[in-house]
């Protein structure tokens, strides 16, 4: 007689079967791995939709930049006193805005000041990191190595367990 064959009880409830897991597409071990894998597909749908609205607003601002903005006199007097002719057309609207922020630093506001800094580079912020990383690097060149530390190792020899 042939022995019918009883079904393997597992141990875990929440772990499936070999067959049962390669039916499922092989996702993961356990049942509730197939939801989480859904609900990371959605997220990783949205990140790339917001990545790109991201880039298309990017685009579209950098296209704004490079527009020639309508001349009103005080534009054409901030252009003069920039050196600029502003009858041969040399400026954009990203200029515009630049002179804008520097108007609005020169009258105190703190946070315009702070933009001017980071855009040209001598954000006090950046300049102490670089000071401080700089001095991490000498201080870290001045220290003996860990080959000295072999050196002294090797000296104790085997057995020496200090």
């Amino acid at each position: 007689m042939s022995e019918v064959k009883k079904p393997v009880k597992l141990k875990s409830p929440g772990i499936l079967k070999r067959e049962e897991n390669l039916k499922n597409g092989v996702r993961t071990q356990f049942k509730a791995g197939e939801e989480q894998a859904k609900i990371a597909s959605k997220g990783g749908k949205k990140s790339q939709r917001i990545q790109k609205e991201k880039r298309t607003a990017r685009q579209m601002l950098e296209i704004a930049m490079s527009y020639k903005p309508v001349l009103t006199p005080e534009l054409r007097r901030n252009l003069e006193m920039l050196g600029a002719d502003p009858d041969k057309g040399h400026y954009t609207a990203g200029m515009m805005a630049m002179i804008a922020l520097i108007n609005k630093a020169m009258k105190g506001d703190v946070r315009a000041t702070q933009l001017w800094l980071e855009i040209t580079g001598q954000d006090p912020r950046v300049l102490i990191e670089q000071k401080r990383l700089a001095m991490e690097q000498t201080a870290a060149e001045r220290q003996p190595g860990f080959a000295a530390l072999d050196e002294a190792f090797d000296k104790l020899g085997p057995g020496d367990d200090r």
